[in-house]
């Protein structure tokens, strides 16, 4: 669980609300630390900044700030407060594994699993824009920005991708399989490295349009030279093809979607349908030799 920010003065308990934006949740904390009652329609604030004097005034932050018309008092003054530290505010979570959607290349891109899993309000403008580091054993941290109104501070994530380039992963001589879990335009899921004459494939391949398979011959090429067991059939299995739709098959270098390794010739990518295929996520791709002795 997260923790519960609640502030004590006297007998006067104030909880603050995490899942409030910034814009909002400031407003509570200016007000509470400095006996105010102002609004987004009473106040205008500038950029936070760190609180050098903390002898003087005791608390994290400072932001100037002007009375808009219609407020009790006008004027602008600095107002001094405490913005919300993440890592004292996840101090139950030593581990924070994060699920890295598709698609996501930044630290802003995370915000909607912080937000969902720990009951936050995060937006662009609280986050550092850091590249997330998909290397193995890689240390992330996710950062608040500097001009963040309500959070101040950073925590250290775990992802659950390492970077696979498709230019270097082939597998071995006999079509061996490799597991690579990965960030477009890396990949997800698993890949073949064909290139070899013994256990021809690409004939078969070659000949599959680019739309959604319509039968079970890819299945039953790569069950015939992987020993994997692949099917095409209405009902969920480990590996299964069935509405498996085929995203690219040609020539590696006709295309710039995919970073295949161009020495290899031909490639296909293909998605498979999660609702049948419970082994792993997308897509599949293969590297293949166009005829055999190519």
């Amino acid at each position: 669980m997260t923790t519960q920010i609640v502030y004590k003065e006297g007998t006067d308990y104030y909880v603050v609300d995490p899942s409030l934006p910034s814009s909002d949740l400031v407003f509570g904390l200016i007000n509470h630390d400095n006996g105010t009652n102002y609004t987004p329609t009473t106040l205008r604030l500038s950029t936070p900044q760190v609180n050098m004097d903390t002898v003087k005034f005791p608390r994290n932050s400072k932001i100037f700030a002007v009375t808009r018309p219609g407020a009790a008092v006008q004027g602008s003054t600095w107002y001094y407060y405490d913005r919300i530290s993440l890592s004292f505010y996840l101090q139950n979570y030593p581990e924070i594994d994060v699920e890295v959607p598709p698609g996501a290349t930044t630290m802003q891109d995370l915000i909607p699993f912080f937000n969902e899993t720990f009951n936050m309000g995060l937006t662009n403008a609280d986050v550092r824009p850091d590249l997330i580091d998909f290397s193995p054993n890689a240390i992330n941290r996710f950062t608040i920005s500097t001009g963040s109104l309500a959070w101040q501070d950073s925590v250290l994530i775990n992802v659950d991708a390492a970077k696979i380039d498709l230019a270097k992963v082939v597998g071995d001589d006999e079509l061996d399989l490799i597991n690579v879990v990965a960030e477009h335009p890396m990949t997800y899921g698993e890949l073949y490295g064909y290139w070899t004459n013994t256990k021809p494939i690409g004939p078969v391949l070659v000949d599959v349009p680019m739309t959604t398979l319509a039968d079970d011959t890819l299945a039953r090429a790569l069950t015939s030279v992987t020993g994997d067991f692949w099917t095409h059939e209405a009902k969920q299995s480990p590996m299964n093809l069935f509405n498996g739709k085929v995203l690219f098959n040609g020539r590696i270098v006709d295309q710039t979607e995919w970073p295949g390794n161009v020495d290899k010739g031909y490639m296909m990518v293909v998605n498979v349908d999660p609702t049948y295929c419970s082994e792993f996520q997308n897509p599949l791709v293969l590297y293949y030799n166009r005829v055999q002795g190519t």
